[in-house]
């Protein structure tokens, strides 16, 4: 976030209208769910990455879930088909809104094991359709990262992961690509440096940029 305000001047002699109401996105006009990061909305969009994991058991067992959600039951039959893993909580970078860049984050750091990152895959691979790969640390500090992205995919789940791409795991785009990630949400916020490194202190900007044109330019090469 740029912190940029912005300032509007109203008018009085200027005639209000009513606004027309924002039109309703896929998954608010299926499911009246509010706000984002509900399974619906991670579903639309998230879906093109997400079919790689697609089963007929998976798909009916995600149906419930969904149905489940709506109906606000406390007792469910239908098993998590979303699995949000944090590899590590460490960061290398300082922003001012998140708790592991201001160091308020009050838990151990660490990095998640292989084996026990496994164990989680055994006990819902039958149902896990996503696997999510971040929280408040930075995912590609963890020196496994693109493993922990393989061993996911064994398990027949499609693989997200958000990235300040900072971090030297980026220096090189063979790794990412070989490890068969579907989607990489690239954190860039600002035009400029100045803009950019007013939230992710600690972030080059150009770094970024030069590293995904060479992903860009090595995935069209596949």
């Amino acid at each position: 976030m740029s912190g940029t305000s912005v300032h509007l001047d109203i008018l009085p002699d200027r005639p209000v209208t009513a606004r027309k109401p924002p039109r309703l996105q896929l998954h608010e006009r299926l499911v009246p769910f509010k706000g984002p990061w509900h399974l619906p909305w991670i579903i639309e969009r998230y879906f093109w990455a997400a079919r790689s994991g697609f089963t007929a058991r998976k798909l009916v067992n995600a149906s419930m879930a969904l149905a489940e959600m709506k109906m606000g039951r406390p007792r469910v039959r239908s098993r998590p088909f979303l699995l949000r893993i944090e590899p590590t909580n460490v960061c290398n970078l300082k922003c001012p809104l998140c708790l592991c860049g201001t160091g308020e984050d009050p838990r151990p750091k660490g990095m998640i094991s292989i084996d026990d990152y496994k164990r989680i895959f055994e006990d819902t691979k039958q149902w896990a359709m996503i696997t999510r790969l971040d929280g408040l640390g930075e995912p590609t500090i963890h020196p496994k990262i693109w493993e922990l992205i393989r061993i996911a995919k064994s398990y027949g789940t499609s693989v997200v992961m958000h990235t300040n791409f900072n971090t030297p795991n980026c220096a090189h785009p063979e790794p990412i690509l070989d490890s068969g990630i579907d989607r990489i949400v690239i954190s860039v916020d600002g035009a400029s440096q100045e803009t950019h490194g007013r939230y992710r202190i600690g972030g080059d900007l150009e770094t970024v940029l030069t590293r995904l044109r060479n992903l860009v330019n090595e995935r069209k090469l596949l």
